[in-house]
């Protein structure tokens, strides 16, 4: 077996492990980036045979929580990494997580292995076979099994270390903050990143498993469903038990397959994606599904059930520092259509505030299509980015009524200012009344940087009628060096596809987003997982394609030439995106 001081990381497909570049320009210099948590396996059952271990003992995997962290006697990174490992373990130890030391390397000596067993001090054990079960890539890498052996963390510990370069201390604790969620019945918010460490040259082992709902599918569920199809979801129905998506599996297979479920509308990219919020499945995920439901739907075992996943009942983003709610509740009629709702809330701040999360709650959210923040600065009467046109401060669509700001920066909220919230019904058969809150938390201190929203945009849209393809294009300078976080494209019910390009100074043209086909009912954001820096003097280019044809089933007037508009039956072309400047 080869060992090899490179940079690897692992990911894992099927029922059994198997390995991809987590990163395909990843560097030895890097510490440790995130990793596609579909690609790594995450949220698979994971059974495994209990091991034995050096003092003769026996190790079960059935027991409780346990991270299985993989090691070397011989590794620099391995013995850098003995403190660390041997803290978290007893640290974790009161609140029933067990680990296990599993060292891979044959050609180890008994007395090498034994010191650093000693030195450890926890259940230890030396398997080549486990770690090609795992589909282990590097001699750093830990697994988090929660008490059903489902995989709900892989990768590094912290991100100190790496082959060329060490940290003074992580700013990123990944495997504690594991831990503090899956004790706490909660998924990761990081679930998966590349394991800085030696490389290990394993043998691929398989133990591919027929997909049943219990092993397979219901994880596949719970890792991509079941935050709207819940029964007090926002989805139609609810898809928590065996019958109820056993019913379903001619459905499910259908709307996997065509990538109309989960929402992404984004083209197919290599992997791993470069979005942090990629909700398509994985092409192992979509096969179990197909399989599943080809095979009759099979139940399995109850033994293999996933632990239950807790859903938070209100504020995802934890206790908002300041919750602001509707001075009245809004009328929603039963049937047709309604003008955009403007409210105006004047919060009182006497100095300006930096906002680190922002999160809007319908009280019915069965209604609400839509809602946009706008800032109105002192002494105005209008808001600051012209109603969306220059960005906007908070937003909400179903599945998506949060925003998180990466560390380092914070939204503005000058002294003074006003919220002007926009909101989108969309009666559904049942009059009904909305007042919705919107909840914030702020900052300590001023950030490093502002986090702020644009749009490249046009006001010149004239879609002629019956014109299946018009093409519409808009573009912004890019005055300062750029760092780019997000993009979230807007159009009506006639928008067909999106693309993001950039034009740097030197005349190339790079694709950021493609969307080749746009869907108004999913108003999505996407996350990059690392942000594009975009140099001074480039232009952005938005491109948008409408589609005013009687061959769009959404389109509600196709005789009609279609402009600007704020309602549904006329127009916008908002490329969003959130930035900071350097």
């Amino acid at each position: 077996m080869k060992i090899l001081l490179i940079l690897m990381g692992a990911v894992m497909g099927g029922s059994a492990l198997w390995i991809r570049p987590a990163r395909p320009d990843a560097h030895p210099q890097d510490i440790a980036v995130h990793a596609s948590p579909s690609e790594a396996g995450i949220g698979r059952l994971v059974s495994l045979a209990p091991i034995r271990l050096l003092d003769n003992s026996e190790f079960k995997f059935d027991e409780g929580v346990t991270v299985i962290a993989l090691t070397s006697a011989t590794c620099p990174i391995s013995k850098k990494l003995t403190d660390t490992t041997r803290r978290l373990a007893r640290s974790w130890k009161c609140k029933g997580v067990r680990f296990v030391m599993v060292n891979p390397m044959a050609s180890e000596t008994k007395a090498e292995v034994q010191s650093q067993a000693n030195g450890f001090g926890l259940p230890y054990a030396r398997s080549t076979k486990l770690a090609e079960l795992l589909g282990a890539k590097t001699t750093t890498e830990v697994f988090v099994l929660d008490k059903s052996q489902t995989l709900v963390y892989r990768g590094a510990i912290d991100d100190q270390y790496s082959i060329a370069a060490t940290r003074p201390e992580p700013t990123h604790n990944y495997l504690e903050d594991a831990l503090r969620a899956v004790t706490n019945g909660q998924s990761p918010a990081v679930s998966a990143t590349v394991a800085p460490g030696c490389a290990l040259a394993l043998a691929s082992t398989s133990n591919e498993l027929k997909p049943t709902y219990h092993n397979r599918i219901s994880r596949i569920i719970q890792d991509n469903c079941l935050r709207c199809h819940n029964r007090d979801g926002v989805a139609p129905f609810a898809l928590e038990t065996y019958a109820q998506v056993s019913e379903r599996a001619r459905m499910l297979e259908v709307i996997t397959q065509s990538r109309r479920m989960p929402p992404w509308s984004a083209a197919p990219a290599p992997r791993p994606s470069k979005w942090s919020n990629d909700a398509s499945l994985s092409d192992e995920d979509l096969a179990a599904i197909k399989d599943w439901a080809e095979a009759g739907a099979p139940e399995g075992d109850p033994k293999d059930a996933p632990q239950p996943r807790q859903w938070p009942k209100e504020w995802t983003i934890g206790k908002p520092d300041l919750v602001l709610q509707l001075p009245e509740a809004i009328a929603v009629k039963s049937d047709g259509v309604m003008d955009y709702q403007y409210v105006r809330i004047d919060p009182g701040f006497k100095e300006d505030k930096w906002v680190s999360a922002m999160q809007i709650l319908p009280t019915d959210r069965s209604v609400v299509h839509h809602v946009l923040v706008f800032l109105v600065p002192p002494g105005q009467d209008y808001a600051s980015d012209n109603r969306g046109l220059g960005g906007f401060f908070a937003g909400y669509v179903p599945g998506n009524d949060n925003q998180v700001v990466p560390a380092g920066l914070a939204k503005k909220v000058p002294a003074g200012t006003r919220f002007e919230f926009q909101i989108h019904y969309t009666p559904n058969g049942k009059a009904t009344k909305d007042q919705l809150r919107m909840g914030l938390q702020f900052t300590d201190k001023e950030p490093e940087r502002e986090l702020r929203t644009i749009a490249v945009t046009t006001l010149l849209l004239s879609i002629p009628p019956y014109a299946d393809n018009h093409k519409v294009v808009g573009r912004l300078p890019v005055l300062r060096d750029t760092e780019i976080y997000s993009f979230l494209p807007h159009m009506h019910v006639r928008g067909k596809a999106y693309r993001y390009e950039v034009q740097y100074p030197d005349g190339r043209t790079e694709l950021l987003l493609d969307i080749p086909k746009y869907d108004f009912n999913w108003q999505l954001e996407y996350k990059l997982r690392e942000p594009k820096f975009v140099p001074k003097g480039s232009r952005i280019i938005g491109t948008a394609w409408y589609d005013n044809s009687d061959k769009n089933p959404a389109n509600p007037d196709p005789s009609k030439r279609v402009t600007w508009g704020e309602q549904t039956s006329d127009e916008m072309m908002l490329g969003y995106m959130s930035f900071a400047q350097r």
